[in-house]
């Protein structure tokens, strides 16, 4: 494609990216801007590269490779691989790989590899893996979403209920402390108090339930 070929499915507020503000290398089928707030629809186009700024929305072939700010959303065919920020959210295919910084969206179809921060929810197909301090597991982190806050066992001995962090036995010790400190009602402490033993059953049947 010419670069007036791209620029015609690259829009930013509805009209085209203006030709200066993205490089296209059409031998390699590069597109690279710092540009955010993108729309960007390579249907029908496989084996591209796109490095972005932040809030981008792509729909692609298969066989693409991405480097992104926070905040995109992705719609992909298989073997793709993602370099992000956080709060994005990807639809894909088989055989793509992740690397994020957390509270991201994942729904593939399987065979695919996770290193990700926290907070993340995944819906997946089989045969993935998820890379959790350099350590590959065959199941995800589990997350719950509460009533008020969400509960993530995210690396082996750590609980995350909102933005507290803590071990599972110091849960045990400071759960009613923290539930005063934030003023919960009784009923919301008794449901976080349920699901810190849901949590804890979980991880250790997985192994999970004292730090590495």
């Amino acid at each position: 494609m010419t670069k007036e070929e791209v620029q015609g499915r690259v829009l930013q507020n509805g009209k085209p990216l203006e030709l200066s503000k993205f490089m296209w290398d059409d031998s390699a089928n590069i597109f690279a801007t710092s540009v955010p707030d993108l729309v960007i629809d390579f249907q029908g186009i496989a084996n591209c590269t796109f490095t972005t700024g932040s809030s981008c929305t792509f729909r692609t072939e298969w066989g693409c490779a991405f480097k992104t700010g926070w905040c995109c959303t992705f719609k992909t065919a298989g073997d793709c691989t993602f370099k992000t920020g956080p709060y994005c959210i990807f639809e894909t295919g088989n055989w793509c790989t992740f690397n994020t910084r957390g509270l991201c969206t994942f729904n593939t179809r399987g065979q695919c590899t996770f290193k990700t921060g926290n907070g993340c929810t995944f819906t997946t197909g089989d045969s993935c893996v998820w890379v959790v301090d350099d350590v590959k597991y065959p199941f995800a982190p589990l997350f719950i979403m509460g009533s008020q806050w969400p509960v993530n066992v995210y690396r082996p001995g750590y609980l995350k209920i909102g933005c507290e962090d803590r071990t599972f036995e110091e849960w045990g010790r400071d759960a009613e402390k923290v539930a005063k400190e934030e003023e919960v009602s009784p009923e919301v402490l008794e449901e976080y108090l349920g699901l810190i033993e849901v949590a804890k059953v979980w991880a250790k049947q997985k192994g999970w339930l004292l730090p590495l």
